[in-house]
């Protein structure tokens, strides 16, 4: 009997450990399982961000897509901002490229374009000429000019950036080489020279593209495009930002002007201009004559003596015996800004020439600028037509 109790004894101690242990068991097996839920949990809500994540980034491209214009649409906008430089100098006709930058026709190319140059004329997109009637600032050294095309009052211009590009980032220039106008190059920044003052590019810069504009990927300038050596892309471009043409964005477009002159007051500057070059009164046209002119119809930059020299010696240089001058008054227009005021007309210009067979009867288009004491500072003209 005895035996049989402690036989019970040990059979109902087993069940107990067993229950203790299924009892463990199932505590160790709801811990896991809680564990995995929460781990679980924490995936799904990693996969939740991550989801989220890119759903907000595909927005964000879809947007940069919509809003960011392509290469084409931005080429088609400033393409018309772009001109090509015909120059006559003594070795010939040469040929570069420039971009107007502001709507009264101020502009930018190389110096190298216009150096030694006897003429200048400028050509849009169109085939539409244009005279550039003043050279307003230029550096040899750094390889700038500025300038302004004829007398415009809303020409389409280009807009400049004031960022300097990183290195890697795309960009592309619209240039005339060999005279093939409008054409579209792509590259990168490659790097910076001359402690950043030029921009190196692997886009295409050859003969003919001089002078042209160098564009971020939104269609801001970032440089003027100067050379390029053919060989392991190696192009340059001056650093928009080191050009000073802000200063003269800001004297052009002033809406007050120093200068107000009236048209009869205007009449009076033009009559008495050309009364003393038929009277030959050498010394009055000095005192008509800014003491520096940025042109003088074939030449650049020169003192006032010399522009009255020329007008001294033209008829002895190009053998004229008389001329007479016929002003077109209805053709007169006549605009001021705080760098003076331009004047446009149509003249009849008869010559007596020692030679018959040269032409002597011409109209011509005349761009007179005056400063603001009403001296002359810049005279062109263009050439209508002769006979």
């Amino acid at each position: 009997m005895k035996k049989i109790l402690q036989i019970l004894m040990i059979i109902m101690l087993i069940g107990c450990n067993e229950k203790a242990n299924q009892k463990n068991n199932d505590e160790e097996n709801f811990e896991i399982r809680k564990k995995e839920l929460d781990l679980k949990e924490k995936e799904l809500d990693l996969r939740a961000q991550e989801l989220n994540q890119q759903n907000e980034l595909n927005k964000q491209n879809q947007t940069e897509i919509i809003e960011k214009p392509n290469l084409s649409s931005i080429y088609g906008t400033v393409k018309n901002g772009v001109y090509l430089i015909y120059t006559q100098k003594d070795e010939g006709v040469s040929q570069g490229s420039a971009f107007v930058v502001d709507k009264s026709g101020l502009s930018i190319s190389n110096f190298h374009v216009f150096e030694n140059a006897s003429s200048a004329i400028a050509i849009n997109e169109l085939g539409d000429e244009f005279m550039i009637s003043e050279i307003i600032e230029y550096d040899k050294e750094k390889d700038f000019i500025i300038f302004r095309l004829g007398n415009q009052n809303d020409i389409p211009f280009l807009q400049i950036s004031n960022q300097t590009p990183s290195i890697g980032e795309p960009c592309f220039a619209i240039g005339n080489p060999k005279g093939l106008t409008q054409t579209l190059s792509t590259g990168i920044i490659s790097g910076y020279r001359n402690g950043n003052e030029k921009l190196q590019t692997t886009t295409s810069i050859t003969y003919g593209s001089s002078g042209g504009p160098l564009f971020n990927e939104k269609g801001q300038v970032i440089g003027v495009t100067t050379s390029g050596y053919g060989e392991a892309n190696l192009n340059f471009a001056i650093n928009i930002n080191t050009i000073p043409i802000e200063k003269y964005i800001n004297r052009i477009n002033s809406v007050e002007s120093t200068s107000n002159l009236t048209e009869k007051e205007v009449k009076k500057i033009v009559s008495n201009y050309y009364e003393t070059i038929e009277s030959e009164n050498w010394n009055q046209l000095l005192t008509i004559y800014a003491k520096n002119l940025t042109r003088f119809f074939d030449k650049f930059n020169i003192a006032n003596y010399e522009a009255v020299t020329s007008a001294k010696n033209y008829k002895s240089k190009f053998g004229v015996s008389n001329a007479s001058y016929n002003i077109r008054w209805n053709t007169l227009n006549y605009s001021s800004s705080n760098l003076g005021t331009t004047i446009q007309f149509t003249m009849d210009y008869q010559i007596t020439r020692n030679d018959l067979n040269k032409p002597s009867n011409f109209i011509l288009d005349i761009i007179m600028v005056v400063d603001n004491e009403n001296k002359i500072k810049s005279i062109n003209e263009n050439i209508i037509s002769k006979k």
